[in-house]
């Protein structure tokens, strides 16, 4: 683990170790740190079964045949 110097808003930090119920300024920014982490992997996973469920939806036959039309200059 590293040792970093930093300025922490007290307020913030009072609030967050309220929150988080954590004990000391390590806990609470490390528990912070953990949480933020976190969430930015549901949002991740989140985009990507999204992501899946529009190419489930998608007519793939429609698209190719739409590209290959495209291709001989055919009009479906």
């Amino acid at each position: 683990m590293a040792r970093t110097i930093i300025d922490i808003d007290e307020d913030k930090l009072a609030r967050a170790q309220r929150a988080l119920r954590t004990g000391t300024k390590r806990e609470t920014v490390n528990a912070a740190l953990e949480l933020a982490a976190a969430i930015d992997a549901d949002k991740r996973a989140h985009v990507l079964a999204s992501f899946r469920d529009l190419l489930d939806r998608l007519d793939l036959d429609l698209i190719e045949q739409d590209e290959a039309d495209d291709h001989t200059g055919s009009v479906a």
